[in-house]
């Protein structure tokens, strides 16, 4: 399959990928163990559940590039507060926005995807497009995707 069928499957619920075995070499911590899958989706889920399986992907690929730039364990920079929505780590309720936040997690991860095109820019930080936060001066604007706007440092 090519990666657009791939996001097209997933997208109709065809396809379901959830191993986070896949692409460790892809990023320069190659620690990402498979409890920190469920990190990435936590944020992904809490970040943009509501949003098109594009919008995910690109929250997926911002975290993972925010990941690469910091010390510590995935977990824990997506639980630090203020760095996400303080969200994390409430029970989840949705099963099928879970579901969606788990394959762009681990499509983002592995690789099996091209990256969007703002995530050629590999941003580190992104909001809500109705929010105006304290940092977006200081970060250089690389784009919109669904009800994101991502910057990078």
């Amino acid at each position: 399959m090519t990666p657009a069928e791939i996001t097209a499957a997933l997208v109709a619920g065809i396809l379901s990928l959830h191993s986070p075995d896949w692409g460790a070499e892809r990023y320069a911590k190659p620690s990402i163990q498979r409890h920190d899958m469920r990190c990435i989706a936590e944020a992904v889920y809490w970040e943009s559940r509501g949003e098109s399986a594009l919008g995910q992907l690109t929250v997926a690929y911002a975290v993972l590039d925010r990941y690469a730039h910091t010390d510590g364990t995935l977990c824990k920079m997506v639980h630090t507060p203020k760095h996400f929505s303080p969200r994390i780590g409430d029970p989840i309720k949705n099963a099928k926005a879970w579901d969606n936040a788990v394959d762009a997690a681990v499509l983002a991860y592995s690789g099996m995807v091209d990256r969007p095109k703002v995530s050629q820019e590999y941003p580190t930080h992104f909001h809500a497009v109705w929010m105006r936060p304290y940092w977006a001066d200081d970060l250089h604007y690389v784009g919109r995707v669904s009800g994101h706007k991502f910057y990078r440092e």
